[in-house]
């Protein structure tokens, strides 16, 4: 009997699991493939931007040296191919800046975030620029390495290249920029349709409708005169004011956003609150101060040197001699909260400029030795505390008489 082989068998365990593959996990994977062929996109962007920079560093210094040197003809050939370099680069660099909004496209119209005919008419115009691109990469014989295999040392080609610097140009104004542009406004619109179903659910489009609707109104009439630029502009200052009023909603939720409508949590607002034991305490003497907070991860004190600190818990303030604040500030997700508290320092009193007489309770005195002259003793302990003249009365006072 003939056994499979293994390439058969390989084939139909892969087809079982995919047959098997659950649809959550399926997602998954596709949203990480659609970000990381987004972000592929953006480091070729990166590059791109890079290598234009470097290049335009060569033109100038070949147009620096021809300046000092016009009759050279080598120095003017240097330049003619440091131009054409340039303008290859230019081609480059956009040709990346379609590639990164197509793959956003992609992404959303995967995820159901843009409609179908939303991304062909975006992918139509993103064509139109690549073509575009590709004509002036044509006209200076652009290999896939990127470069230029038009001859500049021949005179006849300067015209060419000059043409090809213009059309870069142009390509660049008329049909990239407003690729671009289109693309952003898809993406922003389906953030803010996804932010308006949220608002909707969660019973706050009153709210959005006050704070935003005029905002929306003017995006959406700028985009129906098809003035996309204004557009753009317009439609993300109503996405900012829109998740402004869903940020505000102090729970923990999960809502639409991004740029690309994709989804984000609303993490809750950070609270804290702190008290002192007592609030008005004796000089000398300590107190206890508390704190506590919520949707929180970490706090900070205003005192042993801004130290970390636990989120919630107390400490004792040791012995004060002066009225001292206490702050404290926590951070969650959701942002920071702040609050203090003062422990005031009761000061001594300042002594009365009247004088008052010291009472103190006086012990026996003592025995008089028998000699002429001599002394004898008692003393006495505090019983009114009172100031005399300015200065706090002794707890213990001796006084002392004659024998005599």
């Amino acid at each position: 009997m003939n056994q499979p082989s293994k390439l058969t068998q390989y084939l139909a365990s892969t087809l079982l699991v995919g047959l098997i593959l659950p649809v959550s996990l399926l997602a998954q994977f596709q949203s990480v493939f659609a970000k990381g062929k987004i972000q592929s996109a953006r480091d070729n962007r990166a590059t791109a931007r890079e290598e234009l920079d470097a290049t335009k560093d060569t033109v100038k210094v070949a147009k620096d040296a021809l300046a000092a040197d016009t009759d050279n003809l080598a120095l003017r050939i240097a330049l003619n191919e440091a131009q054409a370099a340039k303008v290859a680069q230019r081609l480059a660099l956009d040709q990346a800046r379609l590639k990164v909004q197509q793959a956003k496209l992609d992404n959303g119209l995967n995820k159901g975030r843009i409609t179908q005919e939303e991304y062909d008419g975006a992918i139509a115009d993103i064509d139109t620029a690549r073509g575009a691109l590709n004509s002036v990469a044509e006209t200076l014989h652009i290999g896939d390495d990127g470069a230029v295999g038009l001859s500049t040392s021949d005179p006849a080609n300067i015209l060419t290249l000059r043409a090809a610097r213009r059309a870069s140009v142009d390509a660049h104004d008329t049909k990239v920029r407003t690729a671009v542009i289109k693309t952003k406004v898809i993406s922003s619109s389906a953030a803010i349709r996804g932010l308006v179903r949220f608002a909707e659910e969660n019973g706050i489009t009153n709210q959005v409708n006050t704070a935003c609707g005029g905002k929306i109104n003017t995006a959406q009439n700028n985009l129906a005169s098809d003035d996309v630029k204004s557009g753009h502009l317009s439609l993300q200052e109503a996405l900012k004011c829109v998740r402004g009023v869903v940020h505000s909603i102090d729970t923990a939720v999960t809502r639409p956003g991004g740029g690309d409508g994709g989804t984000e949590a609303i993490a809750p607002k950070p609270t804290v609150n702190i008290s002192a034991a007592s609030a008005s305490i004796d000089s000398g003497t300590a107190t206890y101060i508390a704190w506590g907070s919520q949707n929180t991860t970490h706090c900070v004190s205003s005192w042993g040197l801004s130290e970390t600190v636990s989120v919630s818990g107390s400490v004792s303030t040791g012995a004060l001699a002066t009225s001292t604040t206490y702050t404290i500030k926590c951070t969650g997700e959701g942002g920071e909260a702040t609050d203090s508290v003062t422990v005031n320092v009761k000061s001594l009193s300042t002594p009365p400029s009247e004088t008052l007489t010291c009472v103190y309770l006086w012990g026996s005195w003592s025995t008089c030795p028998p000699i002429d002259g001599a002394e004898q003793s008692r003393t006495g302990t505090i019983s009114v505390t009172q100031s005399n003249g300015g200065a706090y009365c002794k707890h213990y006072e001796t006084e002392t008489r004659s024998c005599d």
